[in-house]
Order: C-alpha cells, then sequence, then structure tokens
C-alpha cells in the first residue's frame, strides 16, 4: 500500500518544471504560506469564518511493489478546549457526517515516492480555534467491515 510522509496545509502549491503524462507525481511543489497558524486578514470577522482557499500538500511512499490508485477523503473536524471533536460540513451545503471526496491519487509504480497537492475551496468555519484535517482513503474490497473509509493521516492547524 502506502505511508503518508507529509500531510501539511498551506495557502498554495504549485508545481515546478514540465507537465507531462505522470510528471505531477515526481515533480518538486513550492509550497506559499506554510503555518499551523492561519491568520485572519480581517481581525472582527465574525463567524461563520469563510476560507476562499487551502491547499494540502501530500507526500505518500509507496510501500507495495506494483503502482496503484486509490481514492482519498477529507474530513474536517472543529476541536474545542477538551480535543472533543465535532465534524463541520464541507462543503457547507452537504450533511457534516459526510466525506468530502478528494478524487483519486495515483501511486505509479515507476517511483517510490507520490506527492501531490489538494485544494479545497470556500470552506466555511464556525468559530476561530483548533481545526483537525483527516485524510481519508476508501477502501475497495466488499468484504471489508464497517466504514468505507479509513483514516491515514492527520493534520491540526490554529485559525486566529
Amino acid at each position: 500500500m502506502f505511508e503518508v510522509v507529509v500531510f501539511l496545509a498551506c495557502r498554495r502549491a504549485d508545481p515546478e518544471g514540465p507537465r507531462g503524462p505522470g510528471s505531477l507525481a515526481r515533480l518538486p511543489y513550492t509550497l506559499e504560506g506554510v503555518s499551523y497558524t492561519f491568520r485572519l486578514s480581517e481581525a472582527d470577522q465574525e463567524p461563520p469564518i469563510h476560507v476562499p482557499e487551502l491547499w494540502f500538500y501530500l507526500r505518500f511512499n509507496r510501500t507495495s511493489p506494483n503502482g496503484f490508485v486509490r481514492r482519498l477523503g477529507l474530513r474536517v473536524l472543529a476541536l474545542d478546549f477538551q480535543n472533543n471533536r465535532k465534524a463541520v460540513a464541507y462543503p457547507f451545503t452537504r450533511p457534516a457526517a459526510e466525506v468530502f471526496d478528494l478524487g483519486k491519487a495515483s501511486f505509479p509504480g515507476h517511483s517510490p515516492v507520490t506527492s501531490a497537492p489538494f485544494v479545497i475551496r470556500d470552506l466555511e468555519l464556525p468559530r476561530r480555534g483548533r481545526y483537525e484535517f483527516r485524510l481519508l482513503v476508501k477502501r475497495e474490497q466488499p468484504t471489508w467491515q464497517g466504514s468505507k473509509w479509513r483514516a491515514v493521516a492527520s493534520h491540526y492547524i490554529e485559525v486566529e
């Protein structure tokens, strides 16, 4: 399968170098605004807080010998002072319990390392505070019991 080596939030993730079939998985990326604390431009902005764009940079290490494709998902969770979690709907028009589908990630057989940026747009957060972004992978086997999504990594940010 694979392991998540890097999972972080940033303001933007731009690929460097020539693009072509299969190249995006190998390209280096320029990451802008990497921080665990995101300060809003308007200090007196009232909740809910609108975040126009939030990028996630992911780097994976493929642990199986052959290439494959997996569907990734994201769940947004608000944390309170006791670290209790409450699901946040993304997009805000969907039920909070649903997983947001990030799309397919390709793990090519010719490279053990894959990098990929994912963007979420028009995120609405209920308040300032701490948030967990949980990266999920969709299970493909019909014999597996329980949820179709399995958590593989988490990233935390503070919104001020």
